[in-house]
């Protein structure tokens, strides 16, 4: 178990260090690393491992709330309304998994997905909106 901790850190510093020198991790390595990170998490859940839970909510809950709003140039209401809720759902999986409470770690995982794909939704429809017409 540790071994594959251990690789699995490796390679989020790789995904990490794909981003321009002195720039940080590009917009698509922070989501790739976010992705496998909430998967990871979903095996937690299921399993009830609260230890690994624990972990990996912790994992996203270290996006910090400038980084999550800095990734839209103009960052309207409701994309800053889908990053809290991220960030929040996060850390309550992270307290229903201290706390060895399996129901609120299903509920808060749940929360957690549907703040990515409210998110996610919200950032395609507004480049459809923002293309301009010719």
């Amino acid at each position: 178990m540790r071994q594959r901790l251990g690789l699995a850190s490796c390679a989020v510093i790789l995904l990490a260090a794909t981003g321009d020198a002195g720039q940080g991790p590009t917009l698509r390595a922070v989501m790739r690393d976010k992705l496998t990170t909430a998967q990871t998490l979903l095996g937690a859940v299921v399993r009830h491992d609260f230890s690994q839970m624990e972990l990996f909510a912790r994992q996203l809950e270290r996006i910090p709330y400038a980084e999550v709003v800095s990734w839209q140039a103009a960052a309207d209401r409701d994309y800053v309304e889908h990053a809290v809720a991220l960030l929040g759902a996060a850390r309550n999986l992270r307290e229903a998994a201290a706390a060895r409470n399996g129901d609120a770690a299903v509920r808060e995982y749940s929360a957690l997905v549907t703040a990515c794909t409210g998110c996610h939704s919200h950032v395609r429809k507004m480049r459809t909106i923002s293309v301009p017409i010719r």
